[in-house]
């Protein structure tokens, strides 16, 4: 139905039947053809025209996501076409659209030249936007609107305008490619000149951000060059500081360029450069809690709190510990974080003893040829992410004395019974029983939990 529609409608433009066509060259949108949006009288398939009021034209362009991929937000500049044969006021028309319920309703009103000869002129809407690879893409709408004016019959015979040389910028880049929060850092940008006929010369390039997130380094925001030849390129380099209050996430600099062709013809274009920006992650936390000895059987409660003290969203912050001897009942999963919050590791450890350690899966080894008791060094590692899926870990060093298990006195007792012939080797493997029988124990009642937690649609434990 989209292609019926593209096909019918610059079937209506070479037959002089309306006065609007657009097309795109790929990339993630395309028009939004079925709605009405602002003062639209009619949606494009039923054929939308520019509505020209007086001396100026207001022109609807409503564009949707062709995939499930949309970005956030898109850049919009105009291109007028010649300044000579254009019937338009000739300014700076560029603007960030958001997504809004998931189309983006670009909308330009253009002032009118009261010397205008009538017919019907192209409106370029040079869109740019960031895919979810992070990649800069531009896609161009060609929109034509019909107004009045005086007839061109009328105009003395002239020799016919040169088309255009097209000044782009057919690459740019950062370094670092994501711009961190509070520091300055060069944009490296390249000029082509696209045409094959003619030079670009006496060419002014101005450089500038929102002026909230994105400043100009250096002393001045503007670059001139002499000539670019027809078909050649010229790189340029400039200096920006992102300021430390920068919110972070995709930003945009505008490069305004004006330029002339060899017979002084003024010409002025607008490039928006799509720059990423983050802010640097710092989270701290208090110092664990953890007693310098403990007897084999005991069962610890581990808590601290993490604090996100950056400008920037913390994702999937998750607290675990790692030592010979003890046995966690999993790991905290303190969540995402706020910037500017906090929240608490809550970590249960059983003690067992020196030769007992935790698989990868939970469950319980043990190393028969270690020691069962004395001193356990180990980590407890907090990991995290940044809002572009970077990894993040800190690691906080522990360590604590096992000592044997507390026996009470009926037991012992118990142990004093025995002949001499019986050695007190069995005393260990009574000691060792218990210590296995009290971790399958907690095993069994951890897996009990995370049973009823998955049952009650929760899936943590």
């Amino acid at each position: 139905m989209k292609r019926l529609i593209s096909i019918v409608l610059t079937a209506m433009l070479v037959f002089g039947a309306a006065g609007i066509t657009a097309f795109a060259d790929g990339g993630l949108l395309e028009i939004e053809s079925t709605g009405k949006y602002g003062d639209m009288a009619k949606s494009y398939q039923e054929g939308y025209a520019p509505v020209q009021t007086g001396d100026s034209v207001k022109v609807v362009l409503p564009l949707t996501a062709a995939t499930a991929d949309a970005p956030a937000s898109i850049t919009v500049a105009l291109d007028l076409g010649d300044a000579s044969t254009a019937p338009f006021v000739f300014n700076n028309y560029t603007k960030t659209i958001a997504n809004t319920n998931g189309v983006y309703p670009v909308e330009f009103e253009l002032a009118l030249r009261t010397d205008r000869c009538s017919g019907s002129y192209p409106i370029v809407f040079n869109t740019s936007y960031a895919n979810a690879a992070g990649e800069t893409i531009l896609q161009p709408f060609t929109v034509y609107a019909t107004v009045d004016g005086k007839s061109p019959a009328a105009t003395p015979t002239a020799e016919a305008p040169r088309p255009q040389p097209k000044l782009i910028v057919s690459k740019y880049s950062t370094d670092p490619a994501v711009v961190e929060a509070g520091e300055s850092f060069p944009v490296h940008a390249t000029l082509e000149n696209t045409s094959e006929k003619y030079d670009v010369r006496n060419i002014t390039v101005t450089y500038a951000g929102d002026g909230k997130s994105l400043l100009s380094a250096d002393n001045t925001n503007t670059i001139y060059i002499d000539k670019i030849k027809r078909g050649e390129t010229e790189d340029i380099s400039f200096k920006l500081q992102a300021r430390l209050d920068s919110v972070p996430g995709i930003q945009t600099v505008t490069l305004t360029i004006a330029y002339e062709d060899s017979k002084a013809t003024a010409y002025t274009v607008t490039e928006p450069l799509l720059l990423q920006v983050s802010q640097p992650v710092n989270l701290e936390f208090d110092e664990p809690d953890i007693p310098d000895s403990a007897n084999a059987g005991d069962t610890l409660p581990i808590s601290f709190n993490v604090f996100n003290k950056g400008r920037s969203k913390l994702y999937n912050v998750m607290v675990k510990i790692d030592a010979p001897g003890l046995l966690p009942e999993g790991s905290a999963f303190v969540g995402n974080m706020e910037p500017g919050t906090s929240g608490t590791a809550e970590l249960y450890v059983f003690v067992g003893t020196l030769a007992m350690s935790q698989s990868d899966d939970g469950s319980m080894k043990t190393d028969n040829s270690s020691e069962k008791y004395g001193y356990t060094q180990g980590k407890i590692t907090i990991s995290y992410e940044d809002e572009f899926g970077n990894p993040y870990t800190k690691e906080i060093d522990v360590g604590m004395d096992i000592q044997p298990p507390v026996i009470s006195a009926s037991t012992e007792e118990t142990q004093e019974k025995p002949a001499d012939t019986v050695s007190q080797w069995w005393i260990s493997v009574v000691i060792g029983a218990a210590l296995i029988a009290a971790v399958t124990a907690a095993m069994a009642v951890r897996k009990k939990r995370r049973i009823k937690a998955l049952g009650d649609g929760d899936g943590l434990d």
